[in-house]
């Protein structure tokens, strides 16, 4: 069954790290992970909920388990008929993970004002905002491959921003082919929309 999860930049973050393969470990106050069984609702959420916090950014992500497994978890609806959930204790998100489909991907991204998105410490983007990464770029495309190279991560986390908001769509097709030759083997994400 192919679920969703509006998700947050840090849990992406997480997400990354496992190779797009794994949801992290609940924090002592979520004793629920949830799911959510329609991409309407996950970008409700993502759109109307993550963008105003964390860091300002909702992420809409799919994964599928197998319909067993989804059989054993309650679904509940908590608000109108859209707003359907798959409650999965926490203790039991290792197992979700076990029966991963193929990996978590992401389909939309969502922007609330005063994003900046993964700011580094060091190399080229250091101390500049997703938006001042973009410009960066721009003016010096040479560095495309290297950044994708060895910055995967604000790479992965701003494309959706950067095709969004930018006019030059040779250059994050450029960004797009470097991600194809040198970053990691999955989806850059997908669809963008404004929150």
């Amino acid at each position: 069954m192919k679920l969703y999860r509006p998700t947050g930049q840090i849990e992406l973050e997480l997400v990354f790290a496992s190779g797009m393969r794994a949801w992290p470990p609940r924090l002592v106050d979520q004793p629920i992970f949830y799911p959510v069984l329609n991409r309407t609702y996950a970008r409700e959420i993502a759109a109307k909920w993550n963008t105003k916090s964390e860091r300002l950014v909702g992420y809409v992500t799919t994964f599928e388990v197998d319909d067993e497994l989804v059989t054993r978890y309650e679904r509940k609806v908590v608000g109108n008929s859209t707003h359907e959930e798959l409650w999965v204790p926490a203790e039991d998100l290792p197992q979700l993970n076990a029966r991963l489909q193929g990996p978590i991907e992401v389909l939309d991204a969502y922007f609330g004002d005063g994003f900046r998105g993964h700011v580094l410490e060091k190399g080229p983007f250091a101390g500049l905002s997703a938006d001042e990464q973009l410009e960066h770029l721009r003016a010096n495309t040479y560095l495309v491959p290297r950044i994708v190279k060895d910055h995967p991560l604000a790479v992965f986390l701003h494309y959706a921003r950067w095709v969004e908001s930018s006019s030059d769509s040779l250059l994050c097709g450029e960004v797009a082919d470097a991600w194809t030759r040198f970053g990691p083997n999955y989806k850059l994400p997908g669809g963008v929309e404004a929150a």
